[in-house]
């Protein structure tokens, strides 16, 4: 996720400093791979405290059957207070997935005037990430803090920080019942609560489609909502 955008896995610090994380931890997440998802373009407008301060921009392409697809992100979030900036975060990315899996991912980030470059491609025995903090190798079914275009697995598990390359802990809620506005009424929903070291949030889901959430990092709370 970049900032605000978390959907599954985490930090842990100084085993992503060493450059792996311990094999015993992986052991316990396997997820199967990912289907082949059907053609998506996705706009979400951004808030703060009502006002409009961003979009995010999702397209995921599938390429064939097998679970071989792209995903990318642009993502552009400004917050002023008295025409100063108090945020300002730029960050794009590229996600090629292979049989299901995450094959090669790169993302470029300006968050506050600082820069980030992340590059990272599947190794044996999972996928090596480089970025701001070294290399990581991270499990083989890691998804990304960009990932939020399928609902997250409830549980605890890293996930990858689109942002910066660190490998971080979220854990997601069981979904429970909860109902959205969208279209100008009021519709059924699933909620997933959202803990990381990166944000904290809640993500709401229309069957598979996220529609809304709110994310917190920094004291500063961001809302999405699905155009």
């Amino acid at each position: 996720m970049t900032p605000f955008l978390l959907p599954r896995r985490g930090f842990l610090a100084g085993a992503a400093a060493a450059g792996l994380l311990p094999w015993s931890a992986q052991a316990q997440y396997g997820l199967p791979p990912l289907t082949t998802p059907r053609d998506m373009h996705l706009l979400y407008d951004l808030s703060w405290i009502g006002v409009p301060v961003g979009e995010h921009e999702i397209v995921v392409t599938p390429e064939s059957r097998g679970g071989n697809f792209t995903v990318t992100n642009r993502v552009e979030i400004a917050i002023e207070l008295l025409f100063i900036d108090v945020i300002r975060f730029e960050h794009t990315s590229t996600e090629n997935w292979r049989g299901g899996l995450l094959a090669q991912f790169e993302s470029r980030t300006e968050d506050e005037g600082e820069f980030y470059e992340v590059e990272g491609h599947a190794a044996p025995g999972g996928f090596q990430v480089t970025g701001k903090h070294g290399t990581v190798l991270a499990p083989p079914d890691v998804l990304t803090s960009n990932d939020v275009w399928i609902p997250p697995v409830p549980g605890s598990r890293p996930f990858l920080n689109a942002k910066n390359g660190d490998v971080v802990p979220v854990t997601v809620s069981q979904p429970r019942n909860a109902s959205v506005r969208r279209d100008g009424r009021q519709t059924s929903a699933l909620r997933f609560d959202i803990s990381s070291a990166v944000a904290d949030g809640a993500m709401f889901y229309d069957g598979e489609l996220f529609v809304s959430g709110w994310f917190t990092r920094r004291g500063r709370t961001v809302d999405y909502r699905l155009k």
